[in-house]
């Protein structure tokens, strides 16, 4: 057996009092998810050889981050505002009862037990975790003991200048650490709320706000690859942006875009959606991901029968439902966590995520890198303080 050295194990913790901070565990055994984790305890002693706490290699995959993911839920975590609340445990080191951040990223395989071989995975695969919540990512290593619990990125070329597997062009590493989360709730939405799309040759219509998020552009894309047209809701702000927001929308595959404003209006309402619609054009679904106002506006666009689906809340504001829809046009108004999707269907997203991922190895489907905002964490050479500082940056914003 081949020891593996491990110089540095550091993690973005969150406490109880909404503290957020950098643990360097070196000195003792830390706790995740309600389960003691062995790891290396000092700089530069070999996995395997931790003092009188051996781990045992024949009962843990040890994974080294390469990417972790800022989440808005991981952000609502920190503030104590999101429905699913950290595990945060009484450790001796903290003052404050804390918990790693972090539910989505990308990892290395560095140490796989032998009874694992056979089973497809080697070290230097590429990874994500199935797990569906407080995975904690946010760390520079960790370990799981089931190999079921992870879901392997089949590297295409592992033999590069640089030693590292390399997925495909269409699918790189920070496509990778991005898949497990919005490309699981996009699918989810577009084939779990309304079953049957285009019956009878009717052409079907959904409508989205937030369509230059990560998760709009990965509806539009996905709506189109369904034969599905889209409308899109760009803010006023963004309508009149020196950025062309329009064009890259419909690049995306967005069929319409239109202005907040516009979608509010009367006239828009009675005259120019009918028209836009055609004789068979139905608006099935509504996506929002902003609630309060907002809410109201989108359901107004809905034709009989359709549904609105609130999966986000960025406005402080309660959900609005125009009364009208809901009893003269039997819409419905349902809510989405995809948190309790996925308790109820433990299967659901390694499923999914089979189904897409050739989809975006393929270049059928693109992961909207365009928008992310990289920190490098430096751990190894730079002091945390500066990436602390960016990364509290970030959240704040």
């Amino acid at each position: 057996m081949t020891a593996t050295r491990i110089s540095h194990i550091k993690a973005v913790c969150s406490d109880s009092k909404n503290n957020v901070f950098i643990h360097n565990y070196s000195a003792n055994s830390y706790y995740s998810r309600g389960k003691e984790l062995k790891l290396v305890k000092s700089k530069n002693q070999e996995l395997g050889e931790c003092n009188n706490e051996t781990v045992d290699l024949n009962c843990v995959i040890v994974l080294k981050t390469l990417t972790f993911v800022v989440n808005p839920t991981d952000i609502e975590q920190i503030s104590d505002q999101h429905k699913l609340k950290l595990p945060k445990l009484k450790q001796i080191q903290f003052n404050n009862p804390a918990a790693i951040l972090g539910s989505e990223g990308l990892f290395e395989i560095l140490y796989i037990p032998p009874k694992y071989y056979n089973m497809g995975f080697q070290i230097g695969d590429w990874c994500i975790p199935l797990e569906n919540d407080n995975f904690g990512t946010w760390s520079t290593f960790t370990t799981v003991k089931d190999i079921k619990s992870l879901l392997k990125i089949k590297p295409v070329n592992v033999n590069n200048d640089y030693g590292t597997p390399i997925v495909s062009s269409n699918l790189d590493i920070y496509s990778c650490s991005i898949l497990s989360v919005n490309s699981l709730a996009a699918y989810t939405l577009l084939n779990e709320i309304v079953k049957e799309w285009n019956d009878d040759l009717e052409q079907d219509y959904i409508v989205i706000n937030l369509p230059n998020s990560q998760m709009g552009k990965l509806l539009l894309q996905m709506a189109k690859y369904k034969g599905i047209k889209s409308i899109a809701v760009l803010s006023d702000k963004e309508i009149s942006s020196e950025e062309d927001i329009t064009s890259i929308l419909f690049k995306y595959g967005a069929t319409y875009v239109i202005s907040e404003s516009k979608c509010k209006s009367k006239h828009f309402l009675e005259t120019e959606l009918p028209k836009t619609l055609g004789q068979h054009g139905r608006v099935r679904l509504a996506l929002d991901a902003i609630s309060g106002e907002s809410t109201y506006h989108l359901a107004n666009m809905l034709s009989e029968n359709g549904k609105i689906v609130t999966y986000g809340a960025s406005s402080p504001l309660p959900s609005q439902m125009p009364t009208d829809k809901l009893i003269f046009d039997n819409c419905q108004h349902i809510g989405f966590w995809m948190t309790r999707e996925q308790k109820q269907n433990p299967s659901l997203k390694v499923n999914v995520l089979k189904k897409i991922l050739p989809l975006f190895e393929k270049g059928i489907l693109k992961m909207p890198t365009d928008n992310i905002q990289e920190i490098v964490w430096d751990y190894a050479n730079r002091d945390d303080t500066i990436f602390l500082r960016e990364l509290k940056k970030n959240i704040d914003a």
